[in-house]
């Protein structure tokens, strides 16, 4: 009789280790995925600023060039 408890006291303590460890891999998986999401994000993040600072360049140098183009105003408006 003692050595079937000391078998069911084993067992339930390797099936706690077991979930345990489940949960603490499990863990690491998770962090591994939002640490990957995060720089993604990140990364995506500082493409936008420098399409923006393209974008604002290119603007500034076409408004630039079309101040050049424009004809003088005969009724002198803004």
């Amino acid at each position: 009789m003692t050595a079937y408890l000391i078998a069911a006291l084993a067992g339930l303590i390797s099936l706690i280790a077991v979930y345990a460890r489940g949960r603490v891999v499990g863990a690491k998986l998770e962090r591994t995925a939002n640490n990957a999401k995060e720089a993604e994000a990140n990364a995506k993040e500082l493409q936008d600023v420098a399409a923006a600072g393209a974008a604002r360049a290119d603007a500034d140098r076409l408004n630039a060039d079309a101040g050049k183009l424009r004809q003088p105003d005969a009724y002198k408006r803004k």
